[in-house]
């Protein structure tokens, strides 16, 4: 199996994850022989522009990239499929033209660009849509129902990371809270309300990408999740099970978040791999699981053993391999 992946740069953004898969997809021949496949990349330079910037450019028409998959088939045309994670970077009618099958990664799937990406897809005649939240899917984009293959590809973390830090960095700081908090995040919000004034609690923002070297990211933002005994957080009025779900769990932190249905169906079970909170129950949950430490290291290992099982890189590098196999 022989497939072309359409991507692109991604270097300087603070989120890495994207790249996490890409190499874990590219590997899994090295890693396990009985999967027999092959990935090559286009990959478009976007440095200077934040992914939205530069597919707000395509579609405005400042940026044309030109028929560049067309340009590849040209010197080799031996693909199965043919995916991208950035369809908004590779809008050209050029699509239109290749018979290879082909599909598309949605991430967020609110406001207008996924909406966007949707339309081209079916437009072109898309095979299938890779998604990272299932449920929401249905909520945004049912049209997809009726013209593509639709596939759940969830967040994933890479377990070696993670190992080396969570296995032996000792917890020094209590309560630590990481990431967005706009418009789509009120109960983070009512997080760091609650807690900015007690002296366990410690918050890490959401940096800009041009700010990356002034924040944890990558390999440090790993070492101060693993330095947490535990990391409240949610999935957006959205019911997204973003990044975070893996990443806090990973880092033998104890994950706290409002209980929403994909969590159930990622393996996530109330009191035992993770803590349901929500807006009556946080500070008092919080000051409880800081007193009982057992069973706040119980469930934390819990967690972290579900997401070494199921929602690693190599994991998900084979379930999407899988996947494909049923388009091609």
């Amino acid at each position: 199996m022989k497939i072309l992946w359409c991507t692109i740069d991604r270097s300087m953004h603070s989120a890495q994850h994207f790249d996490w898969f890409q190499k874990a997809v590219a590997d899994v021949n090295n890693v396990n022989r009985s999967i027999d496949s092959k990935v090559d990349f286009i990959r478009l330079d976007t440095r200077g522009f934040t992914g939205r910037m530069f597919g707000e450019a395509i579609a405005k028409g400042d940026l044309d990239i030109g028929p560049v998959i067309t340009k590849h088939l040209n010197k080799n045309d031996d693909y199965d499929f043919i995916f991208t994670d950035s369809l908004f970077a590779f809008k050209h009618p050029e699509w239109e033209d290749i018979k290879i099958p082909k599909g598309y990664l949605l991430e967020d799937l609110h406001e207008v660009m996924p909406k966007q990406q949707v339309e081209f897809a079916i437009q072109h005649g898309f095979d299938a849509v890779f998604t990272r939240y299932l449920h929401p899917l249905k909520e945004f984009h049912p049209e997809v129902y009726n013209n593509h293959k639709i596939f759940w590809l969830p967040h994933c973390i890479v377990k070696e990371d993670f190992v080396e830090y969570a296995t032996h960095n000792k917890k020094v700081t209590d309560v630590l809270h990481t990431g967005n908090v706009g418009k789509y995040y009120p109960f983070r919000k009512f997080i760091i309300n609650s807690l900015k004034d007690k002296p366990y609690f410690k918050h890490i923002p959401r940096i800009h990408d041009k700010h990356r070297a002034t924040h944890p990211t990558g390999v440090n933002y790993i070492k101060e999740l693993s330095l947490a005994k535990i990391h409240p957080t949610d999935g957006s009025k959205l019911n997204y099970a973003v990044c975070k779900f893996m990443q806090i769990p990973a880092s033998n932190c104890l994950l706290m978040s409002p209980y929403f249905f994909e969590l159930h169906e990622l393996g996530f079970t109330n009191g035992e791999n993770f803590v349901a909170t929500n807006y009556e129950a946080l500070v008092s949950q919080i000051e409880y699981y800081l007193k009982h430490e057992d069973e706040r290291k119980r469930i934390s290992k819990n967690g972290q053993d579900l997401i070494f099982e199921k929602h690693t890189t190599e994991v998900r590098a084979k379930e999407f391999l899988k996947q494909v196999e049923t388009i091609i």
